[in-house]
């Protein structure tokens, strides 16, 4: 986000402003919090990700480390995008904050 906003000329303090306001809407404070509210809920849905994943690769039997070279790695593509597949009701909420 940042560089491409220095990238369309957007003026630094317009830019300070911004990271300042984004910091008072983390939903799970009533106060103000260190870092923008986008960097915490990326972070809580790569969190959430991460249990997600574990718990496919535990169900399928399977870990990463069997698979290896090219053919291995586009399988690996392939089920993680699968495992990381959305319902369409969920899509819109935030269920992870």
């Amino acid at each position: 986000m940042y560089c491409g906003m220095i990238m369309s000329s957007v003026p630094v303090n317009e830019l300070q402003c911004l990271t300042y306001q984004l910091c008072h809407t983390y939903v799970r404070c009533t106060r103000s919090v260190s870092i923008p509210a986008p960097a915490y809920y990326a972070h809580l849905v790569a969190f959430r990700a991460r249990y997600h994943l574990v718990e496919k690769e535990h169900d399928s039997g399977e870990s990463s480390s069997h698979h290896s070279g090219t053919n291995g790695d586009e399988r690996n593509t392939a089920a993680l995008t699968r495992a990381v597949t959305i319902h369409p009701e969920t899509i819109k909420v935030m269920y992870f904050a």
